[in-house]
């Protein structure tokens, strides 16, 4: 991932993506709205989320987190459709994603 993530941790990492998802699931506006408000709603859910003692992330510093961590799973599902596509017999779930 990028060399400049000192501001993010992992569990910082799983509330932005959980905001993200929340955001881009909801039914009713989901599809809807634009990105700029999007993000917007993203934010405010990460802000009211996190821990307090973390600062507030801004709109583009998580727009950037995210395209970091978006790129490291297309990464990692690329590995694991290769690995599947070797047709490992008996392999479990677990066996494939350790070897991905």
């Amino acid at each position: 991932m990028s060399g400049r993530t000192a501001n993010y941790r992992d569990d910082k990492d799983v509330i932005s993506c959980q905001a993200y998802m929340e955001t881009s699931q909801d039914p009713i506006t989901g599809i809807s709205q634009t990105s700029d408000r999007s993000w917007a709603r993203v934010t405010t859910i990460f802000n009211n989320s996190k821990n307090s003692s973390y600062a507030d992330h801004g709109q583009r510093s998580l727009q950037c987190r995210y395209s970091d961590i978006e790129a490291g799973v297309k990464r990692l599902v690329h590995s694991i459709k290769h690995v599947e596509s070797q047709n490992p017999s008996g392999a479990s779930e677990q066996t494939i994603v350790s070897n991905a």
